[in-house]
């Protein structure tokens, strides 16, 4: 055989190393099974990842909410959670746990402001006391040398005024002391309430006003009777018992017949407690009579805008000297006198028109005529006379009428029944006493007062026409 045939029986075999085609077909399979094993692999750790960051989801506490009760002293204040409007006290409610602000507001007291926590499952219940409104004080004096205290502190003087704001609730004393007069008050704040003044009002020497004032309630009262302008519309005379006054804006008062009749007070509503007390010094009174209320009346030869009342015309605060007086009513005539003004006193111009004089205006004419003589007939048989004219009259001759004075009555205990009749005299008529006071004959007098639940007062007092008398009444319990 040649040599390329040549095959050896006895040579070595050797191993086929060349690939076979089943290996080339499964090697891209298991390479992509392995790249598939690996991607699954990262998907889940991705996601176990992504598991982790993510936050788990949060429980809203909007959601929970806590019972709460909240009471106040006293009661029916208006609560507000932060700044919303949750209802009245006593209140129950359920509120949201967490941080909150709750306010109390009542009209008359300050509001109270508070800062709570809210736990869920801890239910809240609280109660909380308001304090009222503290009072304003006022003190206006006439007097340069007037010194004012309040519970003994002194108070101090600014702009001719003592004033002093923050007075706690509760009973207080006024105390005014000055060379000219003094004069002393209580008065009691209290919440929702205007200042009440006790009576009386102690005063020598000294016309004291209290005018009391909260929202649109106000009151007035005086230590003896004292006239008030109200805003130029009206008149009132205030006296030892506190009557109503009416506040409205721009409102105001002023004292008459006082040298501080040029200053005004106001009478606006408050929001506080406030009390205005003015203090005048009584240098000189004046009552001028005149009989009628329509009568005009010239005070050293100025026009009083005033009318007589009951008729007279009470002045005071004037300054000592020598006044003219002058009463006059068209039709009935005119009066004047000259009347002397001493510090600490009251003088009386009895200048009533009842008696007075009319004058005419032109001189007396009598007509110079001839009688005029009535012709006889056959049924008279008596003589004609002569008519003549009759002269007008020069005068009106006064009317003499019974001397009268006036008398003054403070009655202590109120809805009492007051009565007067005169004991020197045969007067069948028994006055009722309605007002402070009466134009009565001169003379002497019993009163009489009764009251229920009282003992009946009666007391004998004179009536003269150098001054008014003045008759103090006062009944006991029984």
């Amino acid at each position: 055989m040649g040599p390329g045939n040549f095959e050896s029986d006895s040579a070595p075999h050797l191993p086929d190393r060349s690939p076979r085609l089943s290996d080339r077909k499964s090697a891209p399979a298991l390479f992509i099974l392995g790249l598939a094993l690996i991607g699954t692999c990262l998907l889940i750790f991705l996601a176990g990842l992504f598991q982790k960051v993510q936050p788990a989801p949060r429980k809203s506490v909007a959601t929970i909410r806590v019972p709460v009760t909240l009471d106040s002293s006293p009661a029916g204040a208006r609560v507000l959670v932060d700044g919303q409007d949750a209802g009245l006290t006593p209140l129950k409610a359920k509120l949201a746990a967490g941080l909150h602000t709750v306010e109390l507001q009542r009209e008359g007291f300050l509001p109270l402001r508070r800062r709570i926590e809210l736990i869920a499952g801890s239910p809240l219940s609280a109660s909380l006391s308001l304090s009222p409104l503290p009072g304003a004080l006022r003190v206006i004096t006439d007097s340069e040398t007037a010194s004012v205290s309040l519970d003994g502190k002194p108070l101090t003087e600014a702009e001719h005024a003592f004033t002093m704001d923050g007075i706690e609730p509760g009973e207080h004393k006024l105390t005014i002391s000055s060379e000219k007069g003094n004069a002393s008050l209580t008065f009691r704040l209290s919440a929702v309430a205007a200042p009440v003044v006790s009576a009386p009002i102690e005063a020598k020497r000294v016309t004291v006003v209290a005018i009391s004032r909260y929202g649109d309630n106000g009151t007035v009262m005086s230590s003896s009777a004292a006239n008030l302008s109200i805003s130029r519309e009206k008149e009132i005379e205030a006296g030892e018992t506190a009557q109503p006054l009416e506040l409205a804006p721009d409102r105001a008062a002023r004292l008459l017949d006082t040298s501080l009749a040029s200053e005004t007070f106001p009478l606006t509503p408050v929001k506080t407690p406030d009390l205005t007390v003015i203090a005048a010094v009584e240098t000189g009174a004046l009552i001028v009579v005149t009989g009628d209320n329509e009568a005009s009346v010239w005070l050293n030869g100025e026009l009083v805008e005033r009318k007589s009342q009951n008729g007279r015309l009470y002045f005071r605060g004037l300054a000592p000297g020598d006044y003219q007086i002058r009463v006059a009513h068209p039709g009935v005539g005119e009066r004047s006198m000259a009347v002397k003004i001493e510090e600490g006193k009251q003088a009386v111009a009895s200048l009533s028109l009842n008696s007075a004089v009319v004058k005419p205006s032109k001189p007396p004419v009598i007509a110079q005529t001839p009688p005029v003589l009535r012709p006889r007939t056959a049924e008279s048989t008596e003589t004609p006379k002569p008519r003549l004219p009759r002269p007008q009259v020069t005068e009106v001759a006064p009317v003499r009428t019974a001397e009268e004075g006036i008398a003054r009555f403070t009655v202590k205990t109120p809805g009492a029944r007051v009565t007067v009749r005169r004991i020197d005299a045969p007067d069948p008529l028994t006055r009722l006493v309605v007002v402070d006071s009466l134009r009565l004959p001169v003379g002497r007098w019993m009163v009489t007062a009764t009251a229920p639940g009282y003992e009946t007062y009666t007391a004998e007092f004179l009536v003269n026409r150098v001054g008014p008398a003045d008759v103090f009444i006062r009944l006991k319990k029984k």
